[in-house]
């Protein structure tokens, strides 16, 4: 546990952009689906990475992992995504999930896709301060938080004028 992924560019790979794995990671200031300069797809006739950011605890625990400051944009599926029981006590704060790295333009992630999603048992997660937008084609929330799994400071947490309302649920 302990490393990071820092400012880096990451677009056009056939799996996940960052998949993360173990404890006490930050994941913070990188562009992950977008060109270098964050104004658009990597791939401007298709959809970059699978999902953008993924912590997935389904077989280990993933704790105390902190996400800040990405922009998470253009991804085929989810742009964020932490799932698994053994996902505990990780930070989604301060990333543009949906839009260019000026939160001017939206970018969406995959139609039919959210821009954050919790799943599968992840728990004890803060979400807190991110802009999530461009997500509002297909029949899919902005955010899916399943409410007894999370802490939520949606006092902070901005959605666009296009984007669906934040779904927070108690099954999973």
């Amino acid at each position: 546990g302990g490393a990071g992924a820092l400012g880096n560019v990451i677009a056009d790979s056939f799996g996940t952009g960052i998949g993360v794995g173990g404890t006490n990671n930050v994941i913070e200031g990188n562009i992950v689906g977008l060109a270098p300069d964050g104004s658009a797809p990597a791939s401007p006739n298709s959809f970059s990475n699978l999902n953008g950011i993924e912590l997935n605890g389904s077989t280990a625990a993933v704790t105390g992992n902190i996400l800040r400051g990405n922009v998470v944009s253009g991804n085929r599926q989810e742009g964020i995504q932490i799932a698994g029981a053994n996902a505990t006590g990780n930070t989604i704060a301060d990333n543009l999930v949906g839009t260019d790295a000026a939160a001017a333009v939206a970018v969406g992630n995959g139609d039919g896709f959210r821009g954050i999603n919790l799943a599968f048992g992840a728990n004890q997660t803060i979400v807190d301060g991110n802009v999530v937008a461009g997500h509002a084609i297909g029949t899919k929330d902005a955010m899916r938080l399943s409410f007894e799994m999370c802490r939520v400071a949606s006092r902070h947490d901005r959605r666009e004028p296009d984007a669906k309302p934040v779904w927070i649920s108690a099954l999973e």
